[in-house]
């Protein structure tokens, strides 16, 4: 198998980094997941979400999104400086176990 290019790893989003609410940085990713649960980007193998502001509802929908099949070559996420807690961790956690990352 051929590994994607190296423009397909580069990181998929940055957004601004403005001062908008955890609010409206979760459903900004929730729309991101939302199309890539829809077949967007599948040869996709890093995603750099960092310094967004992401809080429990993003990471929510990531980890949905990603149980639904999302992304199937990703390999890495970046989630570096963001504002989930636990109930994110656990989203993401039950999709790592469940073997959709």
């Amino acid at each position: 198998m051929q590994r994607p290019s190296r423009v397909a790893r580069a990181p998929l989003v940055e957004l601004p980094q403005r001062r908008h609410g955890v609010a409206e940085r979760d459903a900004g990713l929730a729309a991101l997941a939302s199309a890539c649960g829809g077949g967007a980007l599948p040869l996709l193998t890093y995603l750099s979400i960092g310094r967004n502001q992401i809080g429990d509802a993003g990471c929510k929908a990531l980890a949905a999104a990603f149980t639904k099949g999302a992304l199937p070559a990703c390999e890495e996420l970046s989630l570096l400086w963001n504002k989930f807690g636990d109930a994110g961790c656990e989203a993401l956690a039950a999709a790592l176990d469940a073997g959709a990352l």
